[in-house]
């Protein structure tokens, strides 16, 4: 596999597009691609942890399909408003689908954090509001927007968000009490190198050369340094990741004292984005993958805001989009569905009532013509 890798700083830097007066938070492009296809050395698969995409996906994951609003009467234009978009089952093990599920995981931490450090009440808030606010927008704008706002209330803090590797200098994550065991001591280990909390997450696997074995690579590395292969495996290596706040010290006497190395990645520029990619490659068990710990415990501050339910309205007459079926009938066939990630203005069309119609059971047999992107 010949991999694209993203430097560290193009990895985790949010990248904002004001275009059309939108804020978009712009794709880590390609790496959650890349994470899914670099294989397992040879030997090095435990199998009590797999990695997120390495399941099967149902039969209409990744489908394009269309919601809509099909009270023309109240359109200027007398058309339908219809808007495509890609069926996702947001599974951590689904090839086509692990990457929504990394994006929900990293949104759920990010408001924890936006709450921890300002209030969950304001926060809230603050999400109710931008849903009610840019209802009339795609769902992915509308999260683009929650998700710079929720950024903006952990930046306006003052408290710095760090990235930090905890690894043990071994570890038995074969067995369940073995692991617990071993986030334990991780917790232990964080707070005494000054990690006041956070969120930890358990990665199974490094990076290794595939051509000529050198290990670990760190993974936004593009290449090996000893041969500059570009083919690389997992190789079994336990370790954590955590996303937290404190003063990072002591960590060479710690390591004298317990043998655990504790790596200060430095400030984030982006908790989101950070956590979407930690995500992305972490370890797939029958444990949570992200936990806390410290002052953010969920024995210390159990409330926390919460996204709930994204709904799309008409831009035009402001009700609710429902799913819709094509009707125009077989004689011409269904229209091509291409859905557009980088621009989802794109994604809006109008149609007349005799092409589609909302989903009920008198057109169900439209959903054999749902296109695949």
């Amino acid at each position: 596999m010949h991999a694209h890798w993203l430097d560290e700083e193009r990895r985790q830097k949010p990248i904002l597009d004001v275009s059309m007066g939108r804020l978009v938070w712009l794709e880590q492009t390609h790496i959650l691609d890349i994470f899914k296809t670099v294989p397992y050395a040879m030997g090095e698969r435990d199998i009590a942890w797999n990695l997120p995409g390495k399941g099967k996906a149902y039969a209409d994951c990744g489908l394009v399909k269309v919601e809509g609003c099909t009270h023309a009467e109240a359109h200027p234009n007398g058309l339908g408003f219809g808007r495509k978009y890609k069926r996702s089952c947001a599974r951590k093990v689904c090839p086509e689908c692990f990457e929504a599920w990394a994006s929900k995981e990293g949104m759920r931490a990010l408001i924890r954090f936006a709450g921890y450090l300002s209030s969950p009440n304001e926060v809230q808030c603050l999400i109710d509001g931008l849903k009610y606010e840019k209802r009339k927008e795609a769902r992915s704008v509308i999260l683009n927007w929650i998700t710079g706002h929720l950024e903006g209330v952990v930046q306006f803090s003052r408290v710095k968000i760090k990235h930090v590797v905890v690894s043990p200098s071994k570890a038995n994550w074969h067995t369940r009490n073995g692991y617990a065991r071993s986030r334990s001591q991780a917790y232990r280990v964080a707070r005494s190198r000054g990690i006041k909390g956070g969120c930890m997450i358990a990665h199974p696997y490094r990076l290794m050369c595939a051509h000529c074995g050198h290990k670990p690579i760190p993974d936004y590395k593009k290449e090996c340094p000893d041969c500059g292969s570009t083919d690389f495996a997992w190789y079994l290596s336990p370790h954590f990741h955590i996303v937290g706040f404190g003063w990072v010290t002591s960590t060479k006497e710690g390591y004298e004292k317990d043998g655990w190395v504790v790596k200060n990645c430095g400030i984030r520029l982006s908790v989101f984005m950070t956590l979407q990619y930690l995500l992305s490659h972490a370890g797939v068990s029958w444990t949570h993958t992200t936990t806390w710990f410290g002052s953010m415990a969920y024995n210390k501050t159990p409330k926390s805001a919460e996204l709930g339910r994204v709904q799309e309205h008409c831009p035009i007459c402001d009700r609710i989009l429902e799913p819709l079926v094509w009707i125009g009938g077989e004689d011409r066939g269904p229209p091509k569905l291409e859905f557009c990630k980088g621009d989802p203005t794109l994604n809006d069309f109008s149609f007349a009532l005799t092409d589609w119609g909302r989903l009920s059971a008198e057109n169900i047999k439209g959903l054999m013509y749902v296109c695949h992107h």
